[in-house]
């Protein structure tokens, strides 16, 4: 088996050159905040939240795109017709292993974001739950479902206006539902508007890492 690896201050990725897959993978330091008018996180609602994300985030980003080499050079000619599928993951960390991102869950007062540049994840004991609404979104007449960890999880995946050192994505991500003018802003379905549904454009940060990884050009799709 022909393995690329490399790790990165926010996510890890295998790409499985001969097997026909990228897996990335984050690894999540939880802070569970424990407030007045609560009762302290136990154990099992640990378990359960982190379990949930993980299948929401699977459920949503996993499978659903694959990437192409797309030039002419050797590695492109031997993988021509390989379509290497995405998978993505988090998983929980404790004691001395290092995490991607530190996350910090509570039961009260909900503000989920994510801090990019610090590495750090705000979220609230429901954004693992389906809730239907039009949050940030004061013009609109449609309702779409959405569950928060996915949509956070996409910020953490380089869907964010923080970006600043990739000049060909930095100019069109983040929270899409925030900026009329833009074109991706009626958009409604999308994962990091008010809905569930993954888009090619969400992978643009990914696709800038595999392209370091392999210095070729490399191409996303959607199933």
């Amino acid at each position: 088996m022909i393995n690329l690896s490399v790790k990165t201050d926010r996510m890890d990725i295998t790409w499985a050159l001969s097997s026909g897959y990228i897996f990335v993978q984050q690894r999540w330091r939880y802070v569970w905040i424990d407030e007045s008018g609560r009762n302290p996180w136990t154990i099992q609602e640990k378990r359960d939240f982190h379990n949930s994300s993980d299948k929401w985030i699977w459920h949503f980003w996993s499978s659903k795109a694959y990437a192409m080499i797309g030039d002419n050079s050797k590695l492109a000619h031997e993988y021509r017709n390989t379509k290497f599928t995405i998978n993505v993951d988090i998983r929980w960390v404790t004691g001395h292993e290092d995490e991607h991102w530190t996350v910090y869950v509570r039961k009260v007062n909900p503000n989920s974001q994510v801090d990019w540049l610090n590495r750090k994840l705000y979220l609230h004991y429901k954004d693992d739950i389906e809730y239907r609404g039009i949050q940030g979104r004061v013009d609109s007449t449609m309702t779409y479902a959405q569950v928060g960890v996915g949509h956070e999880f996409g910020h953490t995946f380089g869907n964010t206006s923080q970006l600043h050192n990739i000049d060909s994505i930095r100019q069109m991500h983040g929270d899409e539902y925030k900026e009329p003018l833009l074109s991706l802003y009626k958009d409604d379905a999308s994962i990091m508007s008010v809905g569930n549904d993954v888009r090619q454009r969400h992978y643009d940060f990914l696709k800038s890492q595999l392209k370091n990884m392999i210095n070729h050009d490399v191409e996303i799709y959607m199933f």
